[in-house]
């Protein structure tokens, strides 16, 4: 079964899918199923794949699989052991590089092999919560065996790779009964026995969930590395994983009392390692005596069996050779900007310099869902499958489909868009071009009025909710399309009790906001990874059981400066060619669910940026988890289509308006109220919807102004004032604008003024029924930090010194009136015609009136929409007409 080039990746894996099916019906040749799957491993996965007899574990006579370690095996190659039926007996692949997978470049495949149940639990142990391998299988490609407590589990890495590890089987102090026993193959010295081979005990290998790993980027790949760590070291296992050089562990870690260098883990090279960084880092403050018995001591406690003073001398002395002889030391201690450990790596010969420059001229390619520069916009879309992106030139609003874009860059940078099994959000689809196209014109008929209409009428289908929770999920909707030009954002937290229906609005949001990402436990890293470093907001994210975010200092981080643009995250990278820095976007509208409300102490940074929305058990038109699962029933998958169309819909007025210009509006709010609310309310200016949504978001400010009075900055801003209060009328000292109070003077009225219960062993801390544990020092640092106070020490007595008019200023804060937005507040800083661009009403809200002037148009639009067309009460009959 000779397979053409011209077939994608999807072919074999489709191919493979249908050999399955025969072959459980008894439908085919042994060989054509075997063949269908080489071909799965060599053109889907993209890894050297070789003939291997399963059972014995060995390639066949003659099969010389290290030939192909570091080069693709030839297609003439692998077309010969096919049809010789070499790949009957079973199939092995090579770990490491992807090789034929184009949109893969960059990547390696991992194999992590768990080989007993320990191992198995603690993996796919994250965050408090265990997977089951089902579960967890549905994530990335999982195959077993008969031996259910074992598995076998493949990755790609992005970049990098993960380390190699080898079994601990064998070892001193190893027992597989009460330690988990896992390897590591990541590198091409490995060969990988994968489904559907035999296992010399346990029956054939059979994939169990998905046939597609998943893809790590850098900082997963980093969070997966660290988890495997921890798990050795939990279990007293952390060695150096039989990497052949030591060179995973970092000089820290070397140290540890638990970190054991067993034979055949290369002890004399980590040795090495060890006395270098030793004299590196002390020749200049230590004798050299000292430095050999500290080198010395770490042999006799961390190696096992420890060198012997023969071929301790014999390692000491090539330590010393690499100092006095002026040469690169092998050392990699953390102070190290780079690896010198390879000598390779920072060679200047002439053929490595050759190498690097063969590797510049080459193009650099990069996958991404959207690239925005100020010239044109690019937004990966799938159209029968094959990826594309839909690149609108900014200055004339021309929409043409690309294969690829290329950057004017020092790397010649080619920016391909993401492949169809590379999305964890949900694809743009389109059947065909035709079908885009299509749905560009559908798009142009519509107005802001009646995209809010109708994403309001889809949030009432599959949410109960009352009606500011339904209107401000409809437009804040419509704002994910446009969240990258306004610059600024508030988030959605969902909370409630089981039952009520907190998920299915962050389905909803996934099913219709702009590129969603959801998940459970989002890490730093995903954020990082899924938003990435080309253009700010180029996704949304949802994350589900959000229930303890606080507790996650990155993810805080992420939450307080992720709100607004123009605040990247930067992180290291240490690779094989050292320390490299990248930055990384966190801007973008953000949806959470959970059970209660982060903590407004700790979780301070989300709650001030957060609008609460508090669910309640419903009864909605459609369930919206039957929908998006229709398991082939005709209604749901009716329903399903309606979202999907309609969510296209939205992407294709974006592509149609993101030149468009939204002036700016001024609104009688200030600070972080003004920051959250005036975005969207800005979008929707010049709308029949802007008065509405001033009610919704009047309502919801007033909400959160009610929850700052209940705070607990709120309490000591009363506190504070009362206390000086009482003080003046005894003392006039008090009366003047600097006020000075002791700290233990208020601690003293704060346990006075509030139902508090004393700690028994910690004096200085109460806990309270408002606020949880409440410490004296807590309440001097918020007074310092909210009120400016200024702490001082005057004669062993702790004091804090107020202004009262910043007394004042800050009370406004935490106790105002209730607010009301009202739509005349509302005017354009710029001059000119307000709302309009380019040929469609009213930009990108549209306009309600029957006519646009124009100067340059007769004072008319030629595409101007009837009030008829806009008006809502005829809205849902169009719209429903056109989805039809």
């Amino acid at each position: 079964m000779v397979l053409s080039k011209e077939h994608t990746p999807q072919y074999y894996l489709d191919s493979l899918l249908e050999c399955i099916d025969k072959r459980n019906r008894s439908e085919i040749a042994h060989k054509e199923y075997s063949n269908a799957w080489a071909d799965y491993w060599h053109y889907y996965i993209g890894v050297n794949v070789i003939p291997v007899i399963s059972k014995l574990k060995v390639p066949p006579k003659g099969c010389k699989w290290d030939l192909y370690q570091d080069a693709p095996i030839p297609e003439a190659q692998h077309e010969h052991w096919k049809n010789e039926g070499m790949f009957n007996e079973g199939m092995g692949v090579i770990a490491g590089k992807v090789w034929h997978r184009e949109d893969l470049e960059g990547c390696y495949l991992a194999g992590i092999d768990s080989d007993n149940q320990i191992a198995t639990d603690e993996l796919l142990t994250r965050n408090g919560k265990t997977l089951t391998v089902p579960d967890f299988a549905q994530k990335t490609l999982v195959d077993q065996h008969d031996d259910k407590s074992r598995m076998h589990f493949f990755v790609y890495t992005i970049g990098q790779k993960l380390r190699d590890k080898t079994s601990d089987i064998g070892k001193p102090g190893m027992d597989v009964t009460t330690k988990p026993s896992f390897e590591v193959h990541a590198s091409s010295k490995f060969l990988l026995y994968v489904a559907p081979g035999m296992h010399a005990k346990s029956g054939r290998r059979l994939i169990v969930g998905t046939y597609t790993p998943a893809v790590l980027g850098v900082f997963e790949t980093r969070d997966w590395q660290q988890h495997m760590d921890d798990i050795l070291k939990k279990y007293g296992l952390v060695s150096t994983n039989g990497n052949g050089n030591g060179d995973d562990v970092s000089m820290h870690d070397l140290f540890l009392e638990e970190t054991t260098v067993y034979e055949g883990d290369n002890r004399h090279r980590v040795l090495m390692r060890v006395m270098e960084s030793m004299i590196k880092r002390n020749r200049a403050i230590l004798p050299m005596e000292q430095i050999i018995s500290i080198c010395r001591q770490w042999n006799r406690i961390h190696c096992s069996p420890p060198l012997d003073e023969s071929q301790f001398q014999k390692q000491w002395t090539c330590a010393t050779n690499f100092f006095t002889s002026g040469k690169a030391t092998a050392a990699e201690d953390e102070s190290s900007s780079g690896s010198n450990s390879n000598s390779d790596s920072n060679s200047d010969s002439g053929s490595n310099s050759k190498k690097n420059k063969d590797k510049d001229q080459k193009k650099r390619y990069e996958y991404v869902q959207v690239f925005k520069d100020k010239n044109r916009l690019a937004e990966a879309l799938l159209i029968d499958g094959k990826s594309f992106f839909a690149v609108v030139n900014l200055a004339t609003n021309e929409i043409k489909l690309e294969k690829e874009i290329q950057l004017d860059d020092e790397q010649k940078t080619t920016l391909k868009p993401s492949s169809a099994d590379a999305y964890i959000n949900i694809a743009y689809s389109f059947d065909s071009e035709e079908q885009f196209h299509n749905s560009l014109d559908m798009a142009k008929h519509y107005d802001f009025d009646a995209l809010y209409v109708m994403t309001g009428k889809i949030w009432d289908k599959y949410i109960d909710a009352e009606k500011e929770h339904i209107s401000l999920c409809a437009a804040d909707t419509l704002f994910t399309y446009f969240q990258d030009i306004l610059g600024m954002t508030h988030y959605l937290w969902f909370v409630g009790d089981n039952d009520s229906g907190k998920s299915n609005n962050l389905v909803v949001i996934h099913y219709l906001a702009y590129r969603n990402m959801m998940s459970v436990g989002v890490s730093a890293a995903n954020v990082y990874q899924f938003l990435g470093s080309r253009s700010e907001g180029a996704g949304t994210i949802c994350e589900d059981e959000a229930n303890s975010i606080e507790d996650d200092k990155d993810k805080m981080d992420i939450a307080k400066s992720g709100y607004t643009t123009g605040y990247p995250v930067t992180k290291i990278f240490i690779g094989a060619t050292g320390r490299t820095q990248y930055k990384f976007f966190t801007y973008c509208f953000k949806a959470y669910s959970a059970e209660k409300t982060p903590d407004l102490i700790r979780g301070k940074g989300i709650v001030q940026r957060m609008i609460k929305l508090r669910c309640v058990v419903g009864d909605p038109a459609e369930d919206i988890m039957e929908v998006v699962n229709p398991a082939g029933d005709e209604y749901f998958q009716h329903l399903l289509d309606e979202i999907m169309q309609w969510r296209n819909t939205l992407f294709c007025y974006r592509l149609l308006h993101i030149a468009d210009k939204i002036p700016n509006i001024k609104i009688n709010l200030k600070n972080r109220e003004k920051q959250l609310f005036k975005p969207v309310l800005r979008l929707f200016q010049n709308t029949k919807t802007f008065p509405e949504l001033c009610e919704v978001m009047s309502y919801y400010v007033n909400e959160r102004r009610e929850l700052k009075v209940n705070s607990l900055h709120a309490f000591l801003c009363t506190l504070i004032k009362d206390i000086i209060q009482e003080k003046s009328y005894e003392d006039m000292s008090y009366a003047g604008k600097k006020v000075t109070l002791e700290t233990s003077d208020i601690w003293a009225h704060f346990k006075s003024h509030i139902h508090s219960i004393e700690i028994p062993g910690k004096p200085l801390s109460v806990e309270t029924a408002e606020f949880g544990t409440v410490s004296q020092r807590q309440i001097t640092s918020a007074l310092e930090d909210i009120l400016k106070a200024k702490y001082n020490v005057v004669h062993s007595k702790r004091t804090l010194t107020f202004d009262r008019d910043t007394l004042e200023k800050v009370s406004a804060v935490y106790f105002s009136s209730q607010v009301k937005i009202e739509e005349n507040i509302a005017k354009s800083d710029n001059t000119g015609t307000h709302g309009t661009h380019g040929t469609h009403p009213g930009g990108v809200r549209g306009s309600t009136d029957t006519e646009v002037k124009d100067s340059e148009n007769d004072g008319k639009n030629d595409e101007t929409i009837s009030k008829q067309d806009t008006d809502p009460s005829n809205i849902e009959e169009r719209v429903r007409i056109d989805l039809s």
